[in-house]
Formats: structure tokens, C-alpha cells, sequence
């Protein structure tokens, strides 16, 4: 009696072992796929991304030429129709911008791209962040300036000029964070096609606007106005 029970339980641990090495052989496999289709989601998205980063630089090498020969409309007639004191004064003037630009954006478009590019997921909150803390920035960091420049009488500017071209701070500021997202999608073709738009819409309505006598508060309105609606799409379709 003994003996039979002594063979049961040895069938019963035989049957247990077989049926573990089974489950860990299908838990095995199913891992080796998971692996796979892992890899080749991995290669996938490689390829894909090695491709977007080609068309893009195919495109940024294309619209090139585009945005040199707008520019050349500018360097043609801006002397022309400003003279040579206007022309210092938007020279000091786009000089003062860039710098409030570059001091007020903290490095922000840089740290986005990468977050981005890191964690495509989080692109929402990321932007939406960097979006409010950049606009808060530029805001008050661009009226500060101006309210510095014209309390200590800095420079003898002509009206309006100079809150023109803060208040194009704050659309550069916000223009650098679109761009940079398109950077970290590697959406390169798009950031091609925004930048290009900016630039030759811009040229042509600086040379619509001092052809047309509005001097230097024209071209800087053009600015203003041109980059706002181009940043404006963007974010619009940013998805």
C-alpha cells in the first residue's frame, strides 16, 4: 500500500514538474516574441526618424535660397526709403530685441527640445509650461526694459520704436518655443516651411511698408505683425 501511494505522489511530481517546465517554456517564448516585436518597433521608428531628419534637411537646404533672395529686397531698399539715421536706429533697436530675446528665453527652447525628444509623450505638459513661463518672462522683462530706457533717458529713440520692438520680443520668445518642439519631433520639413514663410512674408511687407512711407514704425509693425500670425499657425497645427 505504501509502495502504490509512494508511486502516486511520484506521478503527481512528475506531472507538476512537466507542467511548470511547460509554463516556463511559453512564458519564455512569449518573452523572446515581446523581444522581438520590440526590436523591430525599435528599427521602425529609427528608420522613420532617420527619414524625417533627411526630408528635413533636404527641405531647410531647398527653402534656403528662397529666404536669402527676400532678404536681399530688404538690404536693397531699407537704406533707400529710412536713410542712414533710421537705419541706425533699427539696427539698435533689432540689437536690443535679440539680446532681450536671448537673456529673457533662460535657455528654455533648448531644455524643451531635449525634453522633448526624450519623452515624446509629455510634449503637452512640457509646452504648455515652458509656453507660460516664457510669455511671463518676456512680458515683464520687456517692460521693464522699457520703462528703464525711457526713465533714465538712455536713448533718444523715435516714438513708439522701441515698444514695438519689445512687443516683437515676446512673439520671438514664443516663436524660438514653436520651433524648438518641431526641433525635437524632428518635424524638420515643418520648421523648414515656418521660418521660410516668416521670412519672405516679412521682406516683402518691410518693402510694401517703407515703399508705402511708414518709415521705421512700419517695418517694425510688419514684424510684430508677421511673425504673431506665423507663430500663431504654428501652434495651431502643432499636432
Amino acid at each position: 500500500m505504501n509502495a502504490i501511494r509512494k508511486e502516486h505522489a511520484h506521478a503527481r511530481s512528475r506531472r507538476a514538474s512537466r507542467a511548470a517546465a511547460g509554463t516556463h517554456e511559453v512564458i519564455s517564448l512569449e518573452a523572446r516574441r515581446a523581444d522581438a516585436e520590440r526590436r523591430a518597433a525599435s528599427a521602425v521608428n529609427a528608420a522613420t526618424s532617420n527619414r524625417r531628419v533627411m526630408g528635413g534637411a533636404l527641405a531647410l537646404f531647398t527653402i534656403q535660397p528662397l529666404t536669402w533672395a527676400s532678404s536681399f529686397l530688404v538690404i536693397i531698399y531699407a537704406p533707400q526709403y529710412l536713410g542712414s539715421v533710421a537705419m541706425g536706429h533699427w539696427a539698435i533697436l533689432t540689437a536690443l530685441a535679440g539680446l532681450c530675446a536671448t537673456i529673457l528665453g533662460l535657455g528654455i527652447p533648448t531644455v524643451l527640445t531635449r525634453q522633448i525628444a526624450a519623452e515624446p509623450g509629455r510634449i503637452a505638459q512640457a509646452s504648455a509650461t515652458a509656453l507660460v513661463l516664457s510669455l511671463a518672462l518676456s512680458m515683464v522683462g520687456g517692460s521693464a526694459v522699457v520703462l528703464a530706457i525711457h526713465g533714465l533717458g538712455l536713448m533718444d529713440l523715435p516714438p513708439l520704436t522701441l515698444e514695438l520692438s519689445l512687443a516683437g520680443v515676446v512673439v520671438t520668445v514664443v516663436q524660438n518655443l514653436l520651433l524648438s518642439i518641431l526641433n525635437g519631433q524632428h518635424r524638420l520639413g515643418r520648421y523648414a516651411q515656418l521660418t521660410a514663410v516668416s521670412a519672405v512674408v516679412y521682406s516683402l511687407g518691410v518693402v510694401v511698408a517703407l515703399v508705402g512711407g511708414f518709415g521705421l514704425v512700419g517695418v517694425l509693425m510688419v514684424n510684430l505683425v508677421v511673425n504673431a500670425i506665423v507663430v500663431a499657425f504654428g501652434w495651431r497645427n502643432l499636432q
